[in-house]
Formats: C-alpha cells, sequence, structure tokens
C-alpha cells in the first residue's frame, strides 16, 4: 500500500435486516485514511474472522470483526513495522489505529509467539474465540470433574473449543447444532452426544442424554434452545450467556420464560464479555497451545480468498454453510 494514498476499501451495511441478509446490504466503498499522529500506526488486515455475532449491524456502519493486520506504518513506539497485531477493526482492508482505540473492550495487541502453528491461530484458537471459551468454560462454569456440560452453536469457533475445555477437565459434554456433519466433527473432537437442532427434539434429547440434569451450559444462541437447556439445568446450575445467534437482528425471535426453572433450582445465570479477563489474556492462550500441541484440543480452519468475498461468507456462515473458524485470507 502506498503510504501516500491510505486508500481503504471498507463494507457499510446499506440496509436494516432480519435473519439473513442479501448481497445488496452491503456497499463496498473506499475510503481515503487521514495521516498518523503520534502514537498512532497503520495496519493492512491479513486474515479476518467471520462470525454470527457480526449480525448486530445498523444501517451505515461497518461490520465488526477482529483481524489479523500486519504494521506498515507506525508513530507508536510500542507497535513496528512488521509486527502482526489482532484488534477488532472489522470489514475493512487498512485501518489507522489510534492511540486510544478499543472495540468491544478490548484494545488491539500484538499477536504472541506461537511456535510453529499458523498465524491465523491468533484469531481463532489463540485468540477471542479461544479465550471465551477457556474463560467462559473454568470461570464462569467453573466445571469441575463428573460435571454435565452442554454447549449450543457446538461446531462454531468459541463453542467446538469449549466442548473440548469440558472434556479435558473430566466433563461429559452435550453439543447442540445444525446438521449431521457438523455432529459427526463434534463426536471426533469427543463430544459425549450431539442433538441436531433441526431434525431432533431437543427437549426429548436433553432427557435422554441428561436425565439427572445440566450442571453447566454455554449458551452461544439464546431463545427456544436456550430454554429447554435451562429447564433440564440440576439445581445450583451453572449458565454462561456468551452469545445469542438466535436473536441478532431477529424481532420475531421468542423465548419459553426461563425465570422460573432459575428461581426453583437455585441456578445461577451470567453474562460473558471476554474483555473481562483482558489482565489474564496470555494465561488463556498459552494454556489453549499446550493442549493444541497435547492433541487434546483441536480446531478446524475454513480460508476465503479475497476481501470481496466478505459478504457472502458472512452470509454462508450465517446459513451454517461452515463450522469450526472461518476466514477471510486477504
Amino acid at each position: 500500500m502506498s503510504l501516500e494514498t491510505r486508500i481503504a476499501k471498507v463494507y457499510v451495511c446499506t440496509n436494516y435486516f432480519k435473519g439473513v441478509p442479501n448481497l445488496s446490504d452491503f456497499k463496498l466503498v473506499e475510503e481515503t485514511l487521514g495521516t498518523l499522529n503520534e502514537g498512532d500506526y497503520l495496519v493492512e488486515a491479513k486474515f479476518i474472522k467471520i462470525g454470527p455475532d457480526q449480525s448486530e449491524i445498523t444501517p451505515n456502519s461497518t461490520p465488526r470483526a477482529f483481524q489479523l493486520a500486519k504494521v506498515v506504518e507506525s508513530k507508536n513506539p510500542d507497535f513496528y513495522v512488521n509486527d502482526f497485531v489482532v484488534g477488532n477493526f472489522g470489514w475493512r482492508t487498512h485501518t489507522i489505529v489510534r492511540a486510544d482505540y478499543i472495540a468491544d473492550g478490548l484494545q488491539p495487541y500484538i499477536l504472541p509467539e506461537i511456535g510453529p502453528v499458523e498465524r491465523s491461530f491468533g484469531i481463532g484458537l489463540l485468540g477471542v474465540p479461544g479465550c471465551a471459551a477457556y474463560f467462559g468454560i473454568l470461570k464462569v462454569c467453573e466445571v469441575k470433574e463428573g460435571d454435565l456440560v452442554v454447549v449450543s452453536s457446538a461446531a462454531g469457533s468459541v463453542g467446538s473449543c469449549a466442548g473440548q475445555i469440558a472434556r479435558i477437565k473430566g466433563c461429559k459434554v452435550i453439543g447442540i447444532t445444525s446438521s449431521e456433519e457438523k455432529c459427526s466433527w463434534l463426536k471426533e473432537l469427543r463430544f459425549d452426544h450431539c442433538i441436531n437442532y433441526k431434525t431432533d427434539d431437543v427437549k426429548a434429547k436433553l432427557e435422554e442424554y441428561a436425565p439427572d440434569g445440566v450442571d453447566c451450559y454455554f449458551d452461544n444462541v439464546g431463545g427456544e434452545i436456550s430454554s429447554a437447556v435451562i429447564y433440564q439445568m440440576k439445581p445450583h446450575g451453572r449458565v454462561c450467556v456468551c452469545g445469542a445467534t438466535s436473536l441478532y437482528n431477529n424481532e420475531e425471535a421468542k423465548a419459553s420464560e426461563v425465570q422460573s426453572p432459575l428461581k426453583v433450582k437455585m441456578a445461577k445465570m451470567e453474562g460473558m464479555n471476554v474483555s473481562r479477563w483482558e489482565d489474564d489474556w496470555y494465561q488463556g492462550i498459552y494454556r489453549n497451545y499446550q493442549w493444541y500441541f497435547e492433541s487434546v484440543l483441536k480446531c478446524k480452519e475454513t480460508f476465503i480468498d479475497k476481501f470481496e468475498s466478505v459478504p457472502q461468507t458472512f452470509i454462508d456462515t450465517l446459513n451454517g454453510k461452515y463450522y469450526g473458524t472461518v476466514l477471510v485470507k486477504l
């Protein structure tokens, strides 16, 4: 990129959409970037992570997304040219990162040394998804050996990691997902059972697989699926609310009331924003790294080429085409 021109390609959401958007809901524009002030640095996207959480979009805004980006110019003494940076920069090719930049509670950070694995792991297993799973399972759910754990959206980048960490800790794990192909993959990851919510009766399967109740529910979806799990909780069960993908941009989303079972069973339901553990961030990264090299924590990456493929990849992800971590490679 010529430092004189500083032109970024940026996608903007042009319409409010419900459910799955159309390509026409996004517009590709060029943005002339300003100059760098002291403390700023310019990054160029190398990988953009695509996920259903990016559905929370307002018109005339750029969808948020974590990137692995490379520093191409810097006036910040902490960020050098050619450093690789993880940050929530969105659907854009280039970003001037101001000294006070923060998004979703997280400041951009230099990709730590991750040895012989691909750098793309830095926005997947060894990034926000992996840390969300790590801290959600261990700090919010507080799992212990013998617990029965249910994970929704279990074939996603966060859910698949959360279920495996629960298995590492000696738990029995039930995954909920949307296809038999994804269920087969979860079985490869040592999930004990899998529920295909599109073909199975979720309530009946929970009663079959968890007749004595659920100790911990790692919730990525909200809605009726989550209501069914919460009604099956054990006394003093724990619910970690990591996401609500069934509710994003869905005005017709409904769910049964859950206050009664939470009250009667004295269960705990806690929302999770992974930035809460920013001070312990590298603990999550390096523990997941160790488990990966011990072959007890696995991941799947799907790569789609070209920045211009971002909107279609997002649509395909919402339609359930992919599982694991989905990345657009620039």
